[in-house]
């Protein structure tokens, strides 16, 4: 488990002994399952998803659901902007 625990930004280790519950439940699920996805070639997916405690069903549902607004607005704006610039 350390091992998972090393890759991650200190962030998410601030305060967390302080409190009662699992350090990553104060994150939100999409910086969890991004995580999970992220690393999945280093790590087991499962024991992934046991460290940052989510569930493999949520995590198949995470994949599954489409890009928010925002994000898609931001891919249209970049494929934009790349069609204007000017190639080398």
């Amino acid at each position: 488990m350390w091992d998972i625990l090393k890759k991650k930004d200190t962030v998410f280790f601030a305060g967390y002994r302080e409190q009662k519950r699992h350090w990553s439940e104060r994150l939100p699920d999409t910086v969890r399952f991004r995580f999970v996805e992220d690393h999945k070639g280093a790590f087991a997916t499962d024991r992934l998803c046991r460290v940052m405690n989510v569930s493999p069903r949520g995590l198949r549902a995470f994949r599954s659901r489409p890009a928010r607004r925002r994000p898609r607005t931001d891919m249209v704006v970049l494929a934009q902007i790349k069609e204007q610039s000017p190639q080398p």
